[in-house]
Order: structure tokens, then sequence, then C-alpha cells
């Protein structure tokens, strides 16, 4: 234990007996330290002015706040703080969220001690950490919406397609719509339209994500 880094910590939750749980629990991590605990988000954003943990335990749904709303505002003033979503709803949508806004963890309440250790640990060194549970309700998800996609190469249109060719060949619009003979007006819808498809911003992109998606044509 003697190489094992001191982690400092903050918990936010509403509810008092949830905090003295959580104390409770992490009293026989000796590693991990309790720097101070907080009841709302209103003292949390005072606390944390004055002092940052290394990582905060974060519940979701505070009595006048969100997570949502509060966390950028605590990775933007304060990135080096590691943010762990406690919560005690496995909800998936949420944990997508609250990732992109900047938790680095998700942990349930129900979760056991060795997993809360563990997912204190994780989240303090840069690893993130999401309860088993929540793990694999997302990869189920995953693998359906993998499911719903259309194969590759009905992701396209058959003029979409012979549209992208022409633009990875590097033709221009005007080009391209006397090539095929059709409008100036259908080319750019057709581009727009494979954008969007592609999910991309620029034609470098494009044809980044059309090789990767094997949707180009290599003569």
């Amino acid at each position: 234990m003697s190489n094992t880094p001191r982690i400092h910590i903050a918990i936010t939750d509403d509810h008092p007996m949830v905090i003295s749980g959580l104390k409770h629990i992490l009293s026989t991590a000796h590693h991990i330290r309790v720097q101070a605990s907080y009841t709302s988000g209103k003292a949390l954003l005072a606390g944390l002015s004055k002092e940052q943990p290394d990582v905060l335990l974060l519940d979701v749904m505070l009595s006048d706040c969100i997570a949502e709303d509060i966390v950028p505002v605590i990775h933007k003033a304060y990135p080096a703080i590691r943010i762990l979503a406690v919560t005690s709803v496995d909800n998936t949508s949420r944990v997508k969220q609250l990732t992109k806004s900047g938790c680095l963890g998700y942990i349930l309440k129900s979760a056991d001690p060795e997993t809360l250790v563990t997912a204190i640990e994780n989240v303090y060194k840069g690893v993130p950490f999401i309860s088993p549970e929540l793990k694999e309700q997302l990869f189920n998800e995953m693998l359906w919406h993998k499911k719903q996609l259309p194969a590759q190469g009905e992701l396209l249109t058959r003029r979409e397609h012979e549209i992208l060719q022409l633009v990875a060949q590097g033709m221009q619009s005007k080009e391209i719509a006397s090539g095929l003979n059709i409008s100036l007006h259908t080319v750019e819808t057709h581009r727009r339209n494979i954008f969007l498809k592609l999910d991309v911003k620029n034609a470098v992109s494009l044809i980044s994500k059309a090789t990767s998606l094997g949707l180009l044509e290599h003569k």
C-alpha cells in the first residue's frame, strides 16, 4: 500500500445519509481520503473555488441542478478534476450525455465497496470506468444499433455512389453535372446527402471516411 498514491476525493449528494454511507465504505481504503462533502451544486462550486480534489463523486440529480448542467462548468474551470458520476438509475442515455460533458466514470449507488474503490482508482488514473451492468447494456445497444445499420453497399443510393466516386477523383460539382447530364442543383443535393449520411464536413474527411467504409472503387 506504501506505493499506492493518496487520492483526495470530494463527495456531492443532496442526501446526507448517502454521503455518510460513502464515507463509511471508503474509510477502509486507506489510500483514499475524503477531502470534502457537499449537499448542493452551489455549495460544490463554492468549495471547489477554495480546494480541488483529485476525484469528484457527483450525484447526477442534485436538488438545485443536474449533472449535465454542472459537469461542463466544473470541467472547464478545473480540467484536472476527474469526475465520477454516481446514480441510482441505470440510464445508458445519460451515461453517453455525461461522458460527452466531461465525466470520466459512471457508477451505480448499488455498487459493492470493491467496485467503488476500483472506479475511483481508475478515474484517478485517467482511465474511464462504467459500472459492469451499464457497460453490458451499452454493449448490447451497440450491437443492436449495428444490426439496424444498412450494409455498406446500401448506405448510399446508386446515384450518390456514382457522385462519390467522381468527387474522390477531384471533380467539381459543375463538371459532375455536365458529365452525368444532370442539373447542378441535383448534384449539390446528392453531395449534401452524402455528407450527411457519412457525417463529414468537407471533401477531405469525406474521402477518408468513404475509404475506411470501403465505398470507393479503386481502379
